[in-house]
């Protein structure tokens, strides 16, 4: 299975995700505003460190 020709596809999808949850919070006031930008910013984090040790 070639993973390096997924990167881009993967970072888009974490992407997503993160923004989902930053809207998730900020916009659908699910949890607090804070809470909201430090869970996007965690799944931006480990998503892309995740999607680097994956496909290189």
């Amino acid at each position: 299975m070639d993973w390096r020709g997924r990167k881009k596809p993967l970072m888009g999808l974490v992407g997503g995700i993160g923004l989902a949850v930053a809207i998730g919070g900020l916009v659908g006031q699910w949890y607090a505003p804070g809470t909201a930008i430090a869970g996007a910013l965690i799944v931006w984090i480990v998503g892309a460190m995740i999607v680097h040790v994956i496909c290189d």
